[in-house]
């Protein structure tokens, strides 16, 4: 008899929970204040800010040398919209940086809209083309598994940009089923289900494909009911405002942080406007310049920043000429997690002389010259990201062929080559991790 059947036949009174085994229990809870006092917290505040360790807080740095402009945090909250946040969070922070805004934030809801009537049209256009499938089929049961869910890509993101536009989430702010979607595509899924039904039973009762497509087009209508009502209709226009940073506010900030400091003859150095300053008690300096263009110059009382007004932009229009990002210039998308990725090319960096001779920063340490090769680029994907910052200048340097058999012979990471001919070469680890999104590319795989 094995160990399983023993523990079957067991008897039932020896795998309950005893009563007295209880009352031991709860008496060596209550023994203990620190329990109590354990239990009052997490009851109050929650298990994860109770357990918090204040002079770990107190501990954890705050500074950090290099601080990068992001922008405020932005939460998906209780939605599948992980790879919506990630894709407008990374267009956020070009368009912050090109139009010099101290914040901004996408609408996503304004994409998730838009990607629920995407969803539905296509897992209707697969029920049309899988009429005459059982539905107990493999191919039926994987098209009616979640019809239009909240989870997506990067392609599907730049298909959705690239369509309907972007807007500002001022133009169309989160809505309840947008913070918390389950009930929404719930419901949402139900109806599409239901309408597949009935399509696959006009089919079958010999209805024509015009007019099962009719049929279609009529339930699209019910599906954008459905999203209008549950997360408000998309703008066709809107108004848009914003502030940019004041750079010349800065450079007046830095010119009155007098750095001056005595010279060996004992004299204050210059400001930035050109004068001496005021400092350590130099009675002689001059008063700072930027100071007195400030007092000198009369208050109006009105806000005089520089402003971006844009009134009645269309969503296009608005993607167009504040994001300036091709999303088709991605030439794929690599799928990986808790690891670094890492990419050296000659596409950034770079100069072509009056002889059309082409000079990129990446050079040869044989000639000190630029490396002349067919690569373009070389990304490395590891988990050590020094050794990864290494080796993606390495392999650039080696060239194609050498750079395949370093990783053929030493392994360690992986690798992706694109070469100035179009070609991506992806090492085999990167199978199921890597996806092609420009059709101007070949690709490959290395064993």
């Amino acid at each position: 008899m094995n160990g399983r059947s023993i523990i079957m036949t067991a008897n039932a009174s020896a795998r309950a929970i005893k009563p007295e085994l209880l009352r031991t229990y709860t008496e060596d809870f209550n023994k203990d204040r620190a329990n109590l006092i354990a239990a009052d917290a997490a009851v109050s505040a929650g298990v994860l800010k109770a357990a918090t360790d204040y002079r770990g807080v107190r501990a954890l740095p705050r500074d950090f040398s290099i601080e990068l402009k992001q922008g405020s945090i932005t939460n998906q909250e209780r939605s599948g919209r992980c790879w919506m946040f990630a894709s407008l969070n990374t267009l956020r922070y070009e368009l912050m940086h090109r139009w010099n805004l101290e914040d901004f934030e996408f609408s996503e809801t304004y994409l998730f809209f838009w990607d629920a009537m995407e969803k539905s049209n296509t897992y209707l256009e697969n029920v049309l083309r899988t009429l005459d499938e059982a539905t107990d089929s493999r191919l039926f049961e994987a098209i009616n598994e979640s019809p239009a869910d909240d989870g997506g890509w990067w392609q599907m993101f730049a298909a959705l940009v690239n369509k309907y536009g972007l807007v500002p989430k001022s133009a169309y702010p989160e809505s309840e089923n947008s913070r918390n979607s389950d009930d929404f595509k719930q419901y949402l899924n139900s109806k599409l289900r239901e309408f597949a039904a009935e399509l696959r039973r006009r089919s079958a009762a010999g209805a024509s494909e015009d007019e099962l497509r009719a049929l279609k087009d009529e339930y699209m209508g019910t599906v954008y009911r459905i999203c209008a009502v549950a997360l408000g209709e998309p703008p066709e226009k809107f108004d848009f405002f914003a502030r940019p940073k004041d750079d010349d506010e800065d450079k007046k900030g830095e010119a009155r942080k007098c750095k001056a400091e005595a010279d060996a003859d004992g004299k204050a150095e210059s400001c930035k406007c050109g004068e001496s300053c005021k400092c350590e008690g130099k009675s002689d300096a001059k008063a700072c310049k930027c100071d007195k263009d400030k007092s000198d110059k009369p208050k109006t009382g009105k806000d005089e920043r520089p402003q971006i007004r844009e009134i009645g932009i269309t969503p296009l229009e608005f993607y167009k000429k504040y994001v300036h990002i091709d999303l088709d210039d991605y030439v794929g998308v690599i799928n990986v997690g808790e690891t670094a990725v890492i990419t050296s090319g000659s596409y950034q960096r770079n100069f072509t002389d009056t002889h059309g001779k082409f000079y990129h920063h990446i050079l040869k340490p044989s000639t000190g010259y630029p490396v002349t090769n067919s690569l373009v680029s070389v990304t490395i994907i590891c988990t050590d990201g020094v050794m990864a910052d290494c080796l993606s200048t390495a392999m650039f340097v080696l060239g194609e062929t050498a750079a395949l058999n370093y990783w053929r012979t030493y392994g360690g990471f992986e690798m992706v080559l694109i070469t100035s001919d179009n070609r991506i070469i992806c090492t085999s680890g990167l199978l199921e991790e890597f996806t092609l999104s420009n059709s101007n590319y070949t690709l490959s795989y290395s064993e």
